[in-house]
């Protein structure tokens, strides 16, 4: 068990604040950064009263199916909309089956990998591979199977990284 996951529908900022070891503060300050840099890209985060965090093995399970289907991205996008805008269970298997669906994907299916244990050993070992490589949060960004971005970062913070790693 991972001792990072939370207990199923921990408060977010509950979480961040234990996860982290910062103060409601500043948690709800990275809270409102993030919110800014999101909103600067036309994406919309739903505030942080109420705000759940979820186990999402199961969704990305779902994920594995989604790139072998090559919808893998449009599916991410519609469950980081799910969650992040409408402040939706991840974990549920309806929000699973109606983001597939909103993307072309078979609804079935979704329901038929959530009964079963298809796609499980994969997500683990990808979960283990890059714990290996010292990912502990999201979103982390893995450049040319090499570089770790990790966090949350500014549009000129990537600039200035892929930059340096270009020159290299």
């Amino acid at each position: 068990l991972n001792p990072d996951m939370p207990p199923e529908g921990e408060d977010a900022g509950d979480h961040i604040v234990r996860k982290y070891g910062i103060s409601r503060e500043q948690a709800e300050e990275n809270r409102q950064r993030i919110a800014m840099i999101g909103g600067e890209l036309g994406v919309v985060f739903l505030g942080g009263e109420g705000r759940r965090i979820y186990n999402t093995f199961d969704a990305h399970r779902i994920m594995h199916w989604a790139r072998e289907q090559g919808a893998q991205t449009p599916l991410s996008l519609a469950l980081f909309h799910a969650y992040f805008t409408e402040g939706r269970n991840p974990s549920d298997p309806e929000v699973l089956r109606q983001a597939a669906e909103s993307v072309g994907l078979n609804g079935a299916a979704v329901i038929d990998i959530l009964g079963s244990d298809r796609y499980r050993q994969e997500v683990r070992a990808e979960e283990h591979r890059y714990t290996a490589a010292g990912i502990r949060s999201v979103p982390a960004y893995i450049i040319n199977n090499t570089y770790l971005i990790s966090g949350g970062q500014e549009p000129a913070t990537f600039v200035k990284a892929l930059r340096q790693i270009a020159a290299e």
